[in-house]
């Protein structure tokens, strides 16, 4: 495990405050607690079955509702596994205008679903996935309660700014005073602390 210092080839910042927000999980189905990706390009990789008999890179994933995307980005161009692009219905066709074989675009419906999303994407081999964010997308996640752990990074500084961008939003999650999410382990890097924190009764400590 590598510290959460800034993220390899994404477009997105992680930080907002004083906290990183990283999400995994173990792909399934919806009904028993999957977990999947991301916003207007919010990063998730995903690995390959682990019964798997060839050595598959990793998949990248973005979600996106307006199409706006940049083919010559890090995102795609870094890497050597598949790129899949979900992306809202009214920007399909766009999408797939702009980034050509850069990435296979897939019609997420008028409205992309985070289970859908998640479904589709253990239909197509995905049984681990990453999530890193942005906050819209980490919202659904734990609002809907598709993540199996969750990874917090806190660092010693403020951002004394009240427009910054926070790591989740306004909802009602599963987690409060009378359900807790437990502490699974902390890891320290330099000045930076790391909480993983699991979320569902699939949570495995690798």
């Amino acid at each position: 495990m590598t510290p959460y210092a800034a993220p390899v080839a994404r477009s997105k910042s992680w930080f907002s405050a004083l906290s990183v927000l990283t999400l995994v999980g173990l792909l399934a189905s919806c009904g028993d607690s999957a977990s999947s990706t991301t916003d207007t390009v919010s990063p998730a990789t995903a690995s390959p079955p682990a019964d798997s008999t060839t050595t598959a890179a990793e998949t990248t994933t973005a979600v996106t509702e307006s199409g706006d995307l940049d083919p010559g980005a890090n995102f795609f161009a870094v890497g050597y596994g598949e790129k899949l692009v979900y992306s809202a219905s009214a920007a399909t066709d766009t999408t797939r205008e702009r980034l050509g074989s850069t990435a296979t675009v897939i019609d997420g419906g008028e409205a992309i679903d985070m289970c859908w999303v998640s479904e589709d994407l253990h239909r197509r081999g995905v049984r681990r996935l990453m999530v890193e964010g942005g906050g819209k997308v980490h919202t659904q996640f734990l609002t809907a309660d598709l993540a199996d752990e969750l990874h917090l990074a806190m660092a010693p500084f403020f951002v004394g700014d009240s427009r910054a961008r926070r790591f989740v939003g306004d909802g009602r999650y599963p987690w409060g005073p009378d359900r807790r999410a437990t502490l699974a382990d902390t890891q320290r890097f330099d000045d930076v602390v790391l909480l993983r924190y699991s979320l569902s009764p699939r949570f495995r400590l690798d």
